[in-house]
């Protein structure tokens, strides 16, 4: 019923601007860009999640047991963090960022996460919440 009050070119219009809308959202950088692919990923994207599992596993691993021992981060993981370039992955470059994709940053927190949870979560909230402000 609905549909047969709703122009056709008006519907065109809708899912144009809609489609606009989701690849705006999707973007970091000024030019805006559809999502990729949901079951492959970019270049870009495979050497974030190939740098982010080696970080976790040469930095994180050994640093796991003596920080859930101690109950604290250790300030050399934060400080490597920041190093890598994991607290600002879709911060832009202006702001000293990666302006990477979303999907890298939920490769860096999924890698960093099947190591230690909580330097994932650090690193999540750090990206999600803090750098927000820009």
């Amino acid at each position: 019923m609905i549909r047969s009050v709703i122009s056709t070119a008006a519907r065109r219009s809708i899912a144009a601007r809609s489609s606009y809308m989701l690849r705006a959202q999707f973007s970091t950088s000024k030019h805006a860009r559809a999502p990729g692919s949901l079951y492959s990923l970019s270049e870009e994207e495979t050497m974030m999640r190939d740098m982010v599992t080696q970080f976790a596993r040469t930095t994180v691993q050994p640093k796991v047991l003596s920080m859930d021992e101690q109950e604290q981060m250790d300030p050399a993981i934060i400080r490597g963090l920041f190093d890598a370039g994991l607290m600002g992955i879709e911060t832009p470059s202006d702001f000293g960022g990666a302006e990477a994709s979303f999907t890298s940053a939920i490769l860096a927190i999924e890698e960093l996460a099947r190591i230690d949870p909580s330097v994932s979560v650090l690193c999540d909230v750090h990206n999600t919440l803090v750098n927000t402000v820009f």
